[in-house]
């Protein structure tokens, strides 16, 4: 694996494969699309993930489109997709050296140990990255579950703010992790 492109992951019951950037931009348009179809039928706007995405994508100074995808997480045994995971910034691009990530588990695989596995493998990526000195997410704090996944993962909370209902988790590069 080298700095440029972290491609599919795999692990003991799941695989975590990038969208392609025409797979990423079909998704952004079915994303667009439903944003708008919520709108127009009185409802509020979902969470544009995807628009996020492809906005820090565009706005990076090094153009790599393989820290700004997201990542399908499917099970291994029969290919159905339990949720996605996507570093949302460039560690060497960021002031800090920091990788963010977010993730998501579908309902139906929610508390089998989907995200703490798919997590874990990212993490273990992420922190193989020589500018990568750390990562960093952010989690509602109506979101225990998701607590407990980044804690699993090694993952300390450094700040929260009961206004904005948000938790910021941090873990940074140990010792037996690759540092060049």
């Amino acid at each position: 694996m080298n700095d440029e492109q972290i491609g599919i992951l795999q692990t003991e019951r799941l695989v975590i494969r990038p969208l392609t950037e025409e797979e990423f931009l079909r998704a952004l348009h079915a994303e667009q699309a439903a944003c708008a179809a919520a709108l127009e039928n009185g409802g509020e706007e979902p969470q544009a993930v995807l628009a996020e995405l492809w906005g820090r994508y565009r706005e990076n100074k090094k153009n790599r489109f393989s820290f700004f995808t997201n990542r399908l997480v499917q099970k291994k045994d029969d290919g159905a997709e339990v949720g996605s995971i996507a570093f949302m910034s460039d560690p060497e691009t960021d002031e800090e050296g920091l990788l963010e990530i977010g993730y998501e588990t579908l309902l139906p695989y929610r508390g089998q140990g989907y995200a703490t596995e798919a997590l874990g493998a990212m993490c273990r990526a992420g922190l193989s990255l020589c500018a990568c000195r750390g990562m960093i997410a952010g989690v509602e704090l109506s979101n225990p579950a998701s607590a407990r996944v980044l804690e699993k993962c090694g993952f300390v909370c450094t700040d929260r703010s009961e206004r904005l209902g948000l938790a910021i988790y941090r873990r940074e590069k140990d010792k037996k992790e690759k540092r060049c």
